[in-house]
């Protein structure tokens, strides 16, 4: 059964899946939103984690080997000092039990890769009668509208029909990467090296196929 949320007006409705939201959400902001999964891009980090073993190995080794250590929550003190979140709290329960059909480490391993490939996460905090539920955000459906010293004051959605929906941060659990004033990812930094690697692997492929042969 899926949870219903009203944001701005407009209901939203999140099926039993962690990542499924209704088909009126839609990508933006990014080279992922115009472009074809089919096509060459490597800007997109969903194309690039497709295709290109060298960044799915190291991300994914990354993110199994974290997700193995059990994620705590904690309270910042008056004093700057940190205090570990009671069991019986609502994140310490959201972290233990993220959505009933994500383990924590499923949850943990899909907030590294989310990191390295897109230099951000959030995750939507649903209330139910079982307690909070994390309902992890696709990176590529969502981007942070900014203020003018580029701190995050909200997630923004774009609607197929082109309204947006818009979750402010109370909501979210979230974290950021240092922002150029750009909607950019790691993957522009790889752009140069991961598109030699596939020109220089088409080559090879087309001498082999059409090459003369004795």
């Amino acid at each position: 059964m899926g949870v219903e949320i009203i944001s701005g007006g407009s209901p939203v409705v999140l099926n039993s899946r962690i990542w499924s939201w209704n088909s009126s959400l839609q990508v933006i902001g990014s080279a992922a939103s115009v472009s074809d999964l089919g096509a060459v891009d490597m800007r997109d980090p969903r194309y690039v984690w497709r295709t290109q073993r060298s960044v799915r190995t190291v991300v994914g080794f990354l993110a199994k080997n974290i997700a193995q250590v059990p994620l705590h929550g904690f309270q910042l003190e008056a004093d700057g000092d940190r205090a570990r979140i009671p069991a019986g709290a609502k994140l310490a329960q959201a972290l233990d039990r993220p959505h009933p059909n994500v383990t924590p480490f499923e949850h943990m391993q899909r907030m590294v890769i989310d990191r390295c490939l897109w230099d951000r996460y959030a995750a939507l905090k649903v209330e139910t009668a079982d307690g909070v539920q994390l309902v992890r955000l696709p990176p590529h459906r969502w981007k942070f509208r900014r203020d003018g010293q580029d701190m995050p004051v909200a997630v923004r959605f774009t609607r197929s029909d082109r309204r947006v929906v818009e979750y402010t941060l109370d909501t979210m659990l979230w974290t950021d990467a240092y922002s150029t004033g750009v909607d950019a990812t790691p993957m522009d930094v790889l752009y140069d090296l991961l598109t030699e690697q596939h020109e220089s692997g088409t080559y090879r492929t087309e001498l082999w196929q059409n090459g003369a042969r004795f």
